[in-house]
């Protein structure tokens, strides 16, 4: 070929290797910013989950640090991304805010929740230093009720988030559900007795 079609395909290659760059550093970022979203939120969502536990305490409140700070961690590595994997994944395969859209992406997401609480759970017990048997007997004990939980609470506020928000914004409007589903994960996680 002539010249001026190899330097152009070779101008093509290297736009589109500059394209796919931008774009994987946009998805990158979007990752990172749910991520730390949803890890300030679950933080959050535990110390207000402390002041709920401390309310009936005579003595002053006394914030337990490490606890949150472990609620956070696992806000930031395991519940922020798996979140964000699974809106972008959900809004890829049924694209969309028409109501069969946003009801079949409500369906799939409540679908996948017993292996985002099972995740989140297990990484916050872990973090507090519970063994894998530990991890496993609360698991049993608290999923289920978790899951029944999630349905009562999680269909309604995502049928807001895919029918009125736009999808890059989905995960960190979702998350402020989140830090309300934080107070109830965190009495879930730090609820005595299960370890046994």
């Amino acid at each position: 070929g002539a010249p001026g079609c190899s330097t152009m395909r070779l101008l093509t290659l290297l736009g589109s290797a500059a394209i796919g760059s931008v774009a994987a550093t946009q998805g990158a970022l979007r990752l990172a910013r749910t991520a730390v979203t949803v890890g300030f939120e679950m933080a959050a969502g535990d110390l207000a989950e402390q002041h709920i536990e401390q309310r009936s305490a005579i003595r002053p409140f006394r914030w337990d640090r490490e606890r949150s700070r472990r609620l956070g961690l696992t806000g930031l590595c395991t519940t922020g991304p798996l979140a964000h994997t699974l809106f972008e994944g959900l809004e890829s395969m049924v694209p969309g805010t028409a109501v069969k859209s946003v009801l079949t992406k409500v369906v799939l997401n409540a679908a996948f929740m017993p292996v985002m609480i099972s995740a989140t759970l297990g990484t916050a017990l872990l973090l507090e230093g519970r063994t894998l048997r530990q991890v496993r007997t609360n698991l049993e004990t608290q999923l289920i009720p978790s899951v029944l939980a999630g349905l009562a609470f999680w269909p309604p506020a995502n049928c807001f988030v895919y029918k009125f928000i736009a999808p890059p914004l989905r995960p960190a409007i979702s998350s402020g559900f989140g830090g309300i589903w934080g107070i109830y994960l965190s009495a879930r996680a730090n609820e005595p007795g299960h370890y046994e």
